[in-house]
């Protein structure tokens, strides 16, 4: 397998975890929204969201790599 298809591969792979990620947000924005419409503490719910936002930040920072690498050609 040469680079480029290689890259490509994981081009998809970072894409699809993207939104992968961004579902499970989704579904934590909407279990804090329930929490709090119930008057239930949301704290450790908020906490982990702020976890999971970091992480889809290095998600996407990872994926900008990758397409710099495409753009560019390198190896």
């Amino acid at each position: 397998m040469t680079r480029s298809p290689l890259e490509r591969q994981h081009l998809m792979q970072a894409n699809l975890r993207v939104v992968e990620a961004e579902k499970r947000i989704a579904a934590q924005r909407a279990l804090i929204a329930r929490l709090e419409n119930e008057g239930r503490d949301s704290e450790g719910s908020r906490k982990l969201l702020a976890s999971m936002l970091d992480g889809l930040e290095s998600m996407k920072a990872h994926r900008r790599q990758i397409l710099e690498q495409l753009a560019n050609g390198a190896p």
